[in-house]
């Protein structure tokens, strides 16, 4: 007789395997979040007013793309929380579908160790029959 849950165990093994898919790929979005938010960063540090004279439209324009880089790094900060909370969630997912696996892996050992005991049990009982057979033959 086969373990009754065999099916059950290889569709967990394939969530297992979609769930760190998914976690792989929430790794990756937040790498590029990561880096969005560190270009951004680079962007803004060397984007201050030229010193010595500058006139009013290279002020206007230098504030004007400080503040268009402030607000993308704004964007991409909130980002990056986002992503990262998703790669949370898809780290919680897959520990879940590895614990489940897990428990029915051990139910599966389990089954195996009792399957081979009572096999053990039986061939034992049919060499006592057969010591016994051969005792009472020799009698």
């Amino acid at each position: 007789m086969a373990f009754r849950l065999l099916r059950l165990l290889h569709l967990y093994r394939r969530q297992e395997e979609h769930c760190l898919l998914l976690f792989q790929a929430a790794l990756a979005k937040r790498r590029e979040a990561e880096e969005l938010v560190r270009q951004y960063q680079q962007k803004l540090a060397p984007a201050a007013p030229p010193l010595g004279y500058a006139d009013g439209e290279q002020l206007r324009k230098t504030w004007a793309y400080r503040g268009f880089i402030a607000q993308q790094l704004t964007l991409a900060r909130e980002q990056l929380v986002a992503v990262t909370h998703e790669a949370e969630q898809a780290r919680t997912e897959l520990l879940a579908a590895g614990r489940r696996r897990k428990t029915l892996e051990h139910l599966q050992e389990r089954y195996a160790a009792q399957v081979r005991r009572e096999q053990a049990r039986k061939e034992q009982a049919l060499l006592d029959e057969a010591g016994l057979r051969s005792y009472w033959a020799d009698m």
